[in-house]
């Protein structure tokens, strides 16, 4: 970013000043702080490296405890279905909507 902003704006302007700035603000930021960084590498490293496995987040959902279910089939795969507490036979059930006679 610095080398760029002074390249393409020249030295001594204003980009190629705050560029340079910002550099050196985290280049000695990084410094000051190198331990506690070193610190969260070898932390973030050995996480990555446990072999402990945390779970797939694609698993299958559990079924409601409460409410109807339905055994579907799609190509050729049945599984049961959560429809929730659907209310069969309600007021209007069975009312025909339809326009055609």
């Amino acid at each position: 970013m610095k080398t760029n902003a002074i390249t393409f704006n020249g030295l001594g302007s204003q980009l190629g000043n705050t560029a340079a700035k910002i550099f050196d603000f985290v280049t000695e930021t990084v410094k000051e702080n190198r331990d506690d960084l070193d610190e969260l590498e070898v932390a973030v490293h050995e996480q990555m490296n446990s072999g402990k496995k945390l779970g797939s987040r694609a698993t299958t959902p559990k079924l409601p405890s409460a409410g109807k279910t339905a055994n579907v089939t799609f190509n050729g795969i049945q599984t049961e279905v959560a429809l929730g507490n659907i209310n069969f036979g309600g007021p209007n059930f069975g009312d025909d909507d339809s326009d055609s006679d």
